[in-house]
């Protein structure tokens, strides 16, 4: 069968400089693109992510395992300069415990370029050894610096309790209990002003995101609660 074929292009919007990621329509790439944090423009007709050499690893080590990636129209060719290119394995018994748990194709490799992401983020570092501050520090790097959008935090989230919980048998309950008293979360939503609020209401185009900001911060509701929200609520 043959490969599936990525072009990233340059791209400037509003005088900042992007990523134009195009391909042709796949379920598997599309969930790929939004799992790093590209954005979906309809007028350009392709996905978007800042221009930056960091992005630009991302998505090589995110596409290149089902896809061959083109970068020749921002010049750089990842075929013939992979030495500039990071790429950190994933532990085969992560991608097997994946396949054990009866994952589809799509969603393991949505997995694993997610967990392909947090091992690069620690890279050099054995992973047994990584602490639960560590990994606040991480979800903390998701949040501030990468930012991705929440349902791909609460992806990557389950993706790192996977590997830890089963594979390296942490109690997770506890690691939750060092991440809160860490102090490294997101500001809790009681402590945003209504006018932040407002305008991350503004400026988010997904009617369900909108509807989830608008509950959270207007009910009171923790996000467990809002989960397990039923319409006779």
């Amino acid at each position: 069968m043959e490969k599936k074929r990525i072009t990233i292009l340059p791209h400037v919007f509003d005088n900042n400089d992007y990523f134009l990621i195009k391909f042709n329509y796949d379920e598997s790439l599309i969930s790929i693109a939004r799992s790093i944090g590209c954005r979906w423009v309809v007028e350009d007709e392709g996905w978007t992510i800042y221009r930056s050499k960091s992005n630009l690893n991302t998505l090589v080590r995110a596409f290149g395992d089902i896809a061959i990636v083109d970068t020749s129209k921002i010049g750089f060719n990842s075929d013939r300069d992979e030495s500039t290119i990071v790429y950190s394995e994933i532990p085969e018994e992560y991608l097997e415990l994946l396949i054990q748990e009866g994952y589809d194709d799509k969603k393991i490799q949505v997995y694993a370029s997610l967990f392909r992401e947090f091992v690069h983020f620690f890279k050099g570092k054995d992973l047994k050894k990584i602490s639960a501050e560590e990994i606040s520090n991480y979800q903390k790097y998701l949040i501030q610096v990468k930012k991705v959008s929440g349902s791909t935090r609460i992806k990557a989230f389950h993706v790192l309790k996977l590997y830890f919980e089963k594979i390296l048998k942490w109690d997770w309950d506890q690691f939750e209990k060092a991440a809160q008293e860490s102090e490294l979360n997101d500001r809790p939503l009681d402590q945003i002003s209504e006018k932040e609020i407002t305008r991350m209401v503004n400026v988010t185009q997904n009617l369900k995101h909108k509807a989830i900001i608008e509950l959270l911060y207007f009910s009171g509701l923790d996000s467990k609660e809002l989960i397990n929200l039923r319409v006779d609520d």
